[in-house]
């Protein structure tokens, strides 16, 4: 599943165009007829974009893609519809909840991704987002649980695990290491899948370690109010984005 995850990536490709923007002292010309004046910060960037992904049908239903921006470039990035999830609370049922896992594509919808490493390149705005993210303070939620055999800490027990095929039987595991002693404890299934697929424990915690970034690439339209460009998912579609 992280595998999966890793290979998500999103990036904005603007074509290219004259760029303007006003100041106290006036116009400015911010296109390649004077690249010398050449002044955005990410300032200008500072507001609440809405859009859509053109020709996109995700799992999720809906194209729609919102980012959020303050003066330091700092903010969220929102795919489809729907409020926002609240963080997780239960270290023992998976999250995101099961019907939003079960409509992922490459992000998921109703998760609010921080943007991290904002940065202006010429007159560009580059920020990444981590596709790990939604699992981030479920993992840190986890009680670390020491594997003797292997000497290493994960969040299930060290014990034979079952997902039998029929889910209504759901997935449980036997104390004892025998599945054939009937004895048995009900345990979430998609808190196996993470524990073992996603979270990385240690004696003092459980955590996702390393990002998984995807790439925002974008610019401002000549009157500084859209952003266009490509989204890079498993194609390329085209994604209009005009600030609120």
């Amino acid at each position: 599943m992280h595998k999966t995850m890793a290979s998500a990536a999103v990036m904005f490709i603007l074509a290219s165009g004259a760029l303007c923007a006003c100041s106290d002292s006036g116009e400015k010309s911010l296109g390649t007829d004077n690249p010398a004046d050449t002044t955005l910060s990410l300032e200008d960037f500072a507001a609440t974009w809405e859009g859509y992904i053109e020709a996109y049908s995700p799992p999720y239903g809906s194209d729609r893609i919102r980012i959020v921006l303050d003066e330091e470039g700092q903010g969220t990035v929102q795919f489809g519809d729907g409020d926002v999830l609240p963080p997780p609370t239960d270290e023992n049922v998976g999250y995101p909840p099961a019907d939003v896992r079960e409509r992922a594509g490459e992000v998921f919808e109703r998760i609010a991704y921080p943007v991290y490493e904002s940065q202006l390149e010429d007159t560009r705005l580059r920020l990444k987002i981590d596709a790990l993210y939604p699992f981030k303070d479920w993992c840190a939620l986890q009680t670390p649980i020491l594997d003797e055999v292997n000497d290493v800490y994960r969040c299930v027990p060290s014990v034979p695990l079952t997902n039998p095929n029929d889910p209504e039987q759901g997935c449980y595991y036997s104390p004892g290491g025998d599945p054939e002693s009937g004895e048995r404890v009900p345990i979430d299934c998609a808190k196996i899948d993470l524990c073992i697929g996603m979270c990385m424990c240690t004696q003092s915690g459980c955590a996702i370690t390393e990002p998984n970034p995807m790439k925002i690439d974008g610019a401002l339209s000549d009157d500084g109010n859209t952003l266009e460009g490509t989204i890079v998912l498993l194609s390329n579609y085209t994604i209009r984005l005009t600030r609120q």
